[in-house]
């Protein structure tokens, strides 16, 4: 059977400028699913649109698929949409499967949408089922199944993507899936459920696949620095291999002195660590659920730039009882970080309400938000709402913050 794994295009500027669109790496997920439904012998084609719309009904002529899945985050659910009914006016009659982190997290509301046009929405991980709905044809909402032990789960089909066309020659990696922490704004433990580890063999092997194709690998676990023990094993393969790597940390860990010696080990290896900071208030780090302390932020960041290791920082204005001093102590500090280390990167955007997450149980998401019409147009992902203690407060805060990314970050 022939099938089409089409990925939306995804745009980080509010007026879906071409010179926008995320090109940084391919779908990781999309890559899983077409090893899986290749090793079951069927005929696979990934397409990841980049803004290519036009050239969707030219590759389904040529392809001629019986089954077309599109993979989703909230972000890109504008482009979802717009292409499930696209297909369907365009006169494609074949069977449609749509999943990802959107419609798992919000799938009633996302069948509402589509079940005119789609066949099928699935539910959270598939790689366990996904033979048999595309063989079996379900229709409506159905459950993915998750494979529980993840060495089970075939490396990515890398050969199946353009891959000339990512502006990064990095290629991601997974050693692991989900996150011990609950921080306010995430939906990591509703998608994901538990931590699950793949075994460092299992990894060592897709890392002597992967150096034949890159020399630095991007890590998307959403915590990587978790186990010590672990993180020095993969460390030690990278050197081996001649690999290097980025990864995600956090400081509540990083601050911990025994994790010293780990990041000595890294050194020369391992050449960026993210950091969701988030705020530089305690009051704000507490209502977030961070279970970090404040008075860490600078020495981890100091601990990575002693040894030449990158970092980019990460932090979220809007904030759930944030005040405007709270505001303006995190504003200050992105920029004082950036003198105090020249290199390190920062990043700032506002708190955003995502479907199923802690704070979209605190504050509820109106009725009225349907993920597909802008909300406001200044803003990168305008389909998604933002966090506001008041309402009337939305014009300041949002120029503030619009003023903060022009002069602290360059953009």
């Amino acid at each position: 059977m022939k099938i089409m794994l089409i990925h939306p295009t995804y745009y980080s500027s509010p007026d879906c400028n071409p010179n926008s669109i995320y090109r940084s790496s391919p779908p990781l997920g999309l890559g899983y699913l077409a090893s899986i439904l290749h090793k079951a012998g069927h005929e696979i084609m990934i397409f990841d649109v980049m803004g290519r719309n036009k050239e969707i009904p030219m590759r389904i002529q040529y392809f001629k698929p019986e089954v077309i899945g599109i993979s989703t985050m909230t972000n890109s659910y504008p482009q979802a949409y717009e292409l499930c009914h696209g297909l369907r006016k365009a006169g494609y009659k074949g069977y449609i499967v749509i999943g990802g982190v959107h419609p798992s997290v919000a799938p009633e509301q996302t069948w509402e949408q589509l079940k005119g046009v789609a066949n099928c929405l699935v539910i959270g991980e598939a790689e366990g089922n996904i033979v048999e709905i595309v063989e079996k044809k379900p229709t409506g909402i159905i459950h993915g199944v998750p494979i529980e032990n993840l060495d089970d789960i075939p490396f990515p089909a890398w050969d199946m993507f353009e891959l000339s066309r990512y502006s990064s020659p990095n290629l991601p990696i997974m050693t692991a899936r989900g996150c011990p922490f609950n921080c306010i704004f995430c939906s990591s433990k509703f998608f994901w459920k538990t931590v699950k580890f793949r075994s460092i063999e299992n990894v060592r092997k897709e890392l002597e696949y992967l150096k034949t194709r890159t020399g630095t690998v991007m890590i998307y676990d959403d915590t990587f620095m978790l186990k010590k023990e672990r993180v020095l094993e993969f460390t030690q393969i990278c050197k081996e291999l001649g690999l290097r790597y980025r990864c995600n940390g956090r400081v509540n860990i990083l601050a911990n002195a025994t994790w010293d010696e780990v990041l000595d080990e890294m050194k020369g290896t391992c050449i960026q660590v993210d950091l969701g900071v988030e705020s530089y208030s305690q009051k704000v780090l507490d209502k977030m659920n961070k279970q970090i302390k404040r008075r860490d932020i600078v020495p981890v960041f100091e601990k990575l730039y002693e040894r030449g290791i990158g970092a980019n920082c990460y932090l979220i204005v809007s904030n759930v009882g944030e005040s405007d001093d709270d505001r303006e102590t995190t504003l200050t500090f992105a920029n004082y970080l950036k003198h105090l280390l020249p290199g390190v990167r920062v990043d700032i955007q506002l708190l955003r309400k995502y479907p199923n997450t802690p704070l979209s149980q605190l504050s509820p998401i109106s009725q009225e938000v349907d993920w597909i019409k802008s909300l406001d147009t200044r803003l990168r992902y305008p389909n998604v709402p933002i966090y506001l203690e008041n309402e009337s407060d939305r014009d300041k805060i949002v120029n503030e913050f619009l003023q903060a990314k022009q002069f602290i970050v360059g953009w």
